[in-house]
């Protein structure tokens, strides 16, 4: 085997193995940063090196070289150092991946979605990433080398103000530049669906103001129909009673009914006071004032125990309604509290204090009237917060 051809293929191991081992040191380098790491490849690299030029010179000369070498050792050589250069590349990948290493950080910088750049005192950049590398030259249509240079792409883009710029390719990044140990740290992060998010965000806002805005309209107007229908009820009460309290009237004045004289002056009472300035319509209950105030979108909270007098009771109905309506027209509130302490009802409500002394108007004035009419006592403040202050009547008078 000691022919040309068998040259040539030896030589052509030899390249391999120094190819292989040449390689290895190369990796071992970039991957560690140091040289002490890769000096034991670097010297088997360089006898290789003078193995394959003694070999090919030995081809080129043609000449035997078998007294010397043995052609077998530098095949069995050769292979060694194949595989010895293969299983150490897997032997130190392997390892890189379990440990840090200058190359593996800005593999890790680099694999990051935010943007991140180092730059020294003199504003030389000194670590910058893919994400921010990419993001500036869209700017710059260069990479950046310096500091001020990436302030100056910054400078000329469309920003709202506490580090967020709108970029060529539509997107919108937060950028922050802080020093950090001697360095300056220029981070950025993609906030293009957030922003986009906050946008949709303050539509929907303003379409809900615009919604509570009519749905407040529309309460002062079912407010006003449920006083219209109140009033339609006192009419109807009135045409409906009239004409049996005339004849009530004139059957007791011509003597005409047997009725005791207790039940004839309480018939009487009643039928006059249709056409006196004491007539007033039945009221209602708590209850079914709470009913119509939840139809107005306003909840009626009572704490305490209702009196046990109907009079009394109807009382408190008559003012809980009075409430209820001035909370949604006038405070623009959702609540109303009554809270009952024997003879003494306060009435409160969670819509805005008045910025004024509040003057009674028809329905305050009309409520005192009765109040008062009925023996008890009403009283108005408008500060901290709007309270309305009954004192009920002791006893139920019927003849009122």
């Amino acid at each position: 085997m000691n022919d040309v051809n068998s040259l040539i293929a030896l030589s052509g191991l030899l390249f391999v193995a120094v190819l292989s081992v040449f390689l290895l040191a190369v990796y071992k380098y970039l991957t560690t940063g140091k040289f002490k790491n890769c000096i034991a490849d670097s010297v088997i690299f360089i006898l290789l090196v003078f193995i394959a030029s003694y070999v090919s010179g030995a081809t080129i000369s043609k000449a035997s070289y078998s007294n010397s070498v043995s052609e077998i050792s530098l095949i069995a050589l050769s292979l060694a150092f194949i595989v010895y250069s293969v299983i150490s590349f897997f032997y130190c990948r392997r390892k890189n991946k379990n440990s840090l290493s200058p190359f593996s950080v800005k593999e890790a910088l680099d694999n990051l979605n935010s943007g991140i750049c180092f730059s020294d005192e003199t504003g030389r950049i000194v670590l910058i990433n893919h994400a921010m590398s990419s993001l500036m030259s869209a700017v710059l249509k260069t990479n950046p080398q310096t500091q001020p240079e990436i302030s100056s792409a910054l400078a000329s883009l469309e920003s709202s103000g506490n580090g967020i710029y709108a970029f060529p390719d539509g997107s919108v990044w937060l950028v922050n530049i802080s020093s950090l140990d001697g360095y300056t740290q220029t981070a950025a992060r993609n906030v293009t669906e957030l922003v986009a998010a906050n946008v949709q965000l303050e539509r929907e806002n303003e379409r809900l103001k615009k919604t509570n805005e009519e749905m407040q309209i529309m309460l002062e107007r079912l407010a006003d129909r449920i006083r219209e229908q109140e009033t339609l009820n006192l009419k109807m009460q009135i045409h409906n009673d009239i004409g049996s309290s005339l004849i009530a009237i004139t059957n007791i004045m011509n003597g005409k009914t047997n009725e005791p004289l207790d039940e004839q002056l309480r018939l009487l009472q009643n039928a006059v006071g249709y056409f006196s300035n004491e007539f007033e319509k039945r009221q209602e209950s708590v209850e079914e004032v709470r009913k119509n105030a939840k139809k107005m979108g306003v909840r009626l909270v009572v704490t305490g125990a209702l009196p046990e007098s109907s009079a009394q009771c109807e009382l408190i109905a008559l003012a809980a309604m009075e409430c209820v309506t001035n909370c949604v027209k006038h405070a623009g509130g959702n609540e109303v509290y009554a809270v009952i302490d024997g003879r003494f009802v306060s009435f409160t409500n969670n819509g805005e204090a008045p910025k004024k002394e509040i003057t009674e108007g028809g329905g305050l004035t009309s409520l005192r009237k009765r109040i008062e009419n009925a023996g008890g006592a009403m009283k108005t403040s408008s500060a901290p917060v709007f309270t309305l202050t009954l004192e009920l009547p002791e006893t139920e008078n019927r003849y009122d």
